[in-house]
């Protein structure tokens, strides 16, 4: 995708987009049979802006984020604690 320019001739962008969307309808298509599933007839729209949906039946302790999260949070407390703090050094 190396072009730097965008026509102004709306025909022109319309074209240029199909010629796109059929380009990425024959990719997915080709990537859709080498794993034995049917070829489809046209691409989904999808919003781009739109969040992805997670299922609401997800636990906790299934999220990885979360439980990795969890793990930097008690080493940086145990951290905290081990290391004496500024005021008590400078008592000494």
């Amino acid at each position: 995708m190396s072009e730097k320019t965008v026509s102004l001739n709306e025909q022109e962008r319309r074209a240029r987009h199909s010629e796109i969307e059929g380009k990425q309808l024959a990719l997915e298509n080709i990537r859709r049979k080498a794993k034995g599933e049917e070829p489809l007839k046209e691409l989904k729209k999808e919003d781009e802006d739109a969040l992805p949906v997670e299922p609401d039946d997800t636990k906790p302790e299934d999220d990885a984020y979360l439980a990795e999260t969890g793990r930097i949070l008690l080493d940086y407390l145990g951290l905290n604690s081990a290391v004496p703090s500024t005021e008590a050094v400078m008592a000494k």
